[in-house]
């Protein structure tokens, strides 16, 4: 067994050290195959075990049970040596309540190199959170996934998960949801009622956001400023117009004062206009002490 550990984290290190970007995905499988013949009579092993879980008499949650069957039979590195998960010494990647019987109410499966399609294990329903981060998992994101009824936190970051968000997790208000780092993952930019990619799905970027959806409208946003847009050229051109208006106005008095000054002004060499006759000066135009 020892032997066998040695040879999971040669491979585990091989697989770190040329695994980067989507050479990810065409490395994965030669490193599954040869971590499931390495680990070949474990996985024998937890086969039976699944095969034999209608007649298994521990204290964890039969439905747990059940589950963490699905996953270890799939994955079989996950065993551990204690037969009944919850009790001491308790498997290290699970987390359980204290009740009676006691359930699975977390997953820490960050990095344990599951790979592929996961297995259904959604008679685990007591779980509240589940980190399956960088396990080169791919395909579509599992529906059962979105039928956890505690679910609170999913971790799916940095996996090579294809296709939507499913709506039963992508619209649920109630869920942290982690998917960056899944570069050919489309998150719809609404909670429509099917698991298809809408028309104008946005590709998920590795980001440092939590993966909550932020999804540009653009065609509502630019909708939406027409309006303003309108307004603001409307105003400009009242104001426009209001401030012709009130300098032709000023012009039109500063025209009338400078004839009435010029009107009023004494005679002499200077005021080419005082011979000007007394008829052609406007009526408005004439001093107070003139008269025609």
């Amino acid at each position: 067994m020892a032997f066998n550990v040695s040879l999971l984290f040669a491979f585990l290190l091989i697989f770190l050290v040329s695994a980067n970007g989507r050479s990810l995905q065409t490395n994965y499988t030669n490193v599954r195959t040869e971590l499931e013949r390495v680990l070949s009579s474990d996985y024998m092993r937890v086969k039976a075990v699944s095969l034999a879980t209608d007649s298994y008499t521990g204290k964890t949650n039969y439905s747990d049970v059940l589950g963490l069957a699905a996953l270890c039979t799939q994955y079989p590195w996950l065993l551990e040596d204690n037969e009944d998960p919850c009790l001491p010494p308790k498997w290290t990647w699970i987390q359980c309540n204290s009740d009676v019987s006691p359930r699975v109410i977390e997953l820490d499966l960050n990095s344990k190199i599951l790979f592929g399609q996961l297995p259904d294990f959604s008679t685990m329903d007591a779980l509240q959170i589940i980190d399956l981060s960088q396990n080169g998992l791919s395909g579509p994101i599992p529906s059962f996934l979105g039928t956890f009824p505690d679910l609170q936190e999913l971790n799916l970051a940095y996996n090579l998960f294809t296709g939507a968000v499913p709506d039963s997790l992508a619209c649920n208000d109630k869920l942290k949801l982690s998917v960056e780092g899944n570069a050919d993952l489309l998150t719809s930019t609404s909670c429509s009622t099917s698991d298809t990619p809408s028309p104008t799905a946005n590709r998920n970027t590795d980001s440092s956001s939590t993966g909550s959806f932020r999804t540009p409208a653009t065609t509502s946003r630019k909708k939406s400023n027409l309006p303003v847009i309108l307004g603001a050229t409307i105003s400009a051109f009242v104001v426009f117009w209001i401030a012709v208006g009130i300098f032709a106005i000023f012009r039109h008095k500063a025209r009338t004062a400078a004839a009435v000054a010029e009107a009023c002004a004494p005679p002499g060499p200077s005021n080419p206009k005082d011979n000007i006759p007394m008829e052609e000066i406007p009526m408005n135009a004439r001093p107070s002490n003139m008269s025609p």
